[in-house]
């Protein structure tokens, strides 16, 4: 789901403007941003959990 569709969505549920929607889920995912970004882990009841991880990166050989 492209963050436009979700804008969309939204706004037909809402009844609210494209322009006011799109405020809201910018200042929702800076918030979210914020929390994740400082090493911590944010729950959103019934949706999902977010936080950041690292990973081992990956040896992988082009062959040609």
């Amino acid at each position: 789901m492209s963050k436009v569709f979700l804008i969309r969505a939204v706004a037909l549920q809402t009844r609210q403007s494209k322009r006011e929607v799109a405020k809201t889920i910018d200042a929702f995912l800076e918030c979210l941003t914020d929390v994740i970004g400082g090493r911590g882990k944010a729950t959103l009841g019934g949706f999902g959990t977010f936080r950041v991880r690292r990973r081992e990166s990956r040896n992988i050989r082009h062959i040609q």
